[in-house]
């Protein structure tokens, strides 16, 4: 029996939401509470320190589960940044190869596989660290102690979001487009734990509310979800 802690995120940081956030704290501080930004900040640190002392009390920090631990993020891509020549010559379409573990790669269309190759994912774990995302600097300690970060999400479903603003011109999909594409992520997601996930051992994912994939890891008989509430 393989198990995963699940932390959905219901308070993203300010430096993980970017200048989006930066309207909607205007607003408040004008007509509200002009410590609205303040008080943000602190409930944020709330949610995480609450996270912080759910990994103390189920063990998730010590050497020895970090030894069997498994991190994976949605938004961290789990395509490398090689395509499968094979497929190229054959339909001239690019299937970048996804991470499997052990250094391997695998072509979604064709299963060939090839590696050990150089992962991208440390380059992009680094950058999230640097960016002081606070799920991040949890794990900055986790990896050292041994833990594994895995490429998660689906590249092309991750671009295609981006590219349906750039093609509507910034107005938004529709709820269903949105709704399909979230779903989409999730099964992918899930996919992706199963297989990068050994037996016996241990995974945590963060992931932000509105996604749902416990409900898709829920289908896998031989995980189990453990959720951490951060508090709620």
């Amino acid at each position: 029996m393989r198990k995963l802690y699940y932390v959905s995120i219901t308070l993203h940081s300010l430096e993980e939401i970017g200048s989006s956030a930066q309207p909607v704290l205007e607003r408040e501080e004008q007509h509200y509470d002009p410590q609205a930004k303040e008080i943000y900040r602190e409930n944020v640190e709330k949610f995480w320190q609450a996270i912080r002392e759910e990994m103390i009390d189920n063990k998730i920090n010590t050497p020895e589960t970090c030894q069997k631990l498994h991190i994976y993020f949605d938004g961290l891509q789990a395509q490398s940044n090689y395509y499968c020549k094979e497929c190229f010559k054959k339909t001239k379409k690019q299937y970048f190869m996804e991470e499997i573990g052990d250094g391997q790669i695998q072509c979604p269309q064709c299963d060939r596989r090839i590696g050990p190759k150089e992962s991208h994912i440390p380059e992009l774990v680094k950058l999230n660290i640097d960016e002081k995302l606070p799920q991040y600097l949890i794990i900055e300690k986790l990896i050292e102690k041994g833990a594994i970060v895995h490429g998660t999400d689906s590249l092309p479903l991750l671009l295609q979001e981006i590219q349906r603003l750039d093609q509507t011109r910034g107005i938004a999909p529709t709820q269903q487009e949105k709704d399909l594409l979230l779903k989409q992520r999730d099964e992918f997601i899930a996919k992706q734990i199963n297989r990068t996930l050994p037996e016996n051992e241990i995974g945590l994912l963060f992931t932000g509310a509105y996604h749902h994939v416990d409900q898709e890891l829920k289908k896998i008989s031989d995980i189990k979800v453990i959720y951490l509430q951060g508090g709620q």
